[in-house]
């Protein structure tokens, strides 16, 4: 798989956005709107969230910063269930798997959530079903996020402890076969205000949003929102520098 597809342009662009994120990151949990805090977070659950408890974790950072998680199904119709929410939590599982399981009219509505000011919060999974085609599938995604994403193959194994420049500092952030971000062209980044806000260990975007209508897409290949089991649980990790949780906030008040 080619691994490198970013232009000169793009390469510029992340540098720019590695040093400036530090500095926006702190402004961003003063800026959300009081209104939203206390709403509800929709988080889906269902096929294509993974059995080890993607949703439940997913949800565990919806109450940390302040929303009421409400878990949705795949065969979800009714629109009144996004009245009172302020984003939606793709979790981490299979990508694929979710976009087949889920009912058209949900996804339109998702999409309208979102378009409409809403917030989409994608971890792995829900990051490679942010873009218009879910990595080298041919599998459709929510076309929210401008741009692609393929799966990130620069590991030695399945299931990792990655370093990535997070909030322009290093962190270790467990992955389990997620993607990496390719930008879309200079005027597209421009129209969708596409911002790269943290990479992977080789430079390639692990973490990026944009504006998707007024609301607004931030989706990492990672797992921030890992519990401290999955990283015990079969295989050893030692994470020293601890939980992710803040960034798997930090990323929640970046949508609202």
């Amino acid at each position: 798989m080619f691994l490198n597809p970013i232009s000169k342009f793009s390469i510029i662009f992340i540098l720019i956005s590695a040093l400036n994120f530090a500095s926006e990151a702190r402004t961003h949990r003063a800026s959300v709107d009081a209104n939203k805090m206390g709403k509800v977070a929709l988080v889906y659950k269902g096929p294509g969230s993974c059995e080890e408890d993607c949703s439940e974790a997913a949800a565990d950072m919806a109450k940390l910063a302040g929303l009421r998680p409400v878990y949705i199904g795949p065969n979800e119709s009714r629109a009144e269930v996004f009245k009172e929410a302020a984003v939606w939590i793709q979790p981490g599982g299979g990508a694929s798997t979710a976009s087949k399981s889920m009912n058209p009219r949900l996804k339109k509505m998702i999409k309208e959530f979102v378009f409409n000011g809403g917030g989409y919060v994608g971890f792995c999974a829900g990051g490679f079903f942010a873009t218009e085609v879910i990595a080298d599938t041919g599998n459709f995604g929510l076309s929210m996020l401008p741009g692609k994403n393929l799966l990130y193959e620069n590991v030695k194994n399945e299931i990792e402890l990655l370093t990535l420049n997070w909030q322009g500092r290093p962190r270790k952030i467990y992955w389990e076969g997620g993607p990496y971000f390719i930008p879309p062209s200079a005027n597209e980044i421009y129209v969708s205000q596409y911002q790269i806000l943290a990479l992977y260990p080789n430079g390639l975007p692990a973490t990026v949003s944009a504006k998707y209508g007024q609301g607004k897409v931030v989706v990492t290949g990672a797992h921030p929102e890992s519990p401290r089991w999955w990283k015990s649980d079969g295989v050893k990790l030692n994470d020293d520098d601890g939980d992710d949780f803040d960034l798997a906030v930090e990323m929640i008040y970046q949508a609202l």
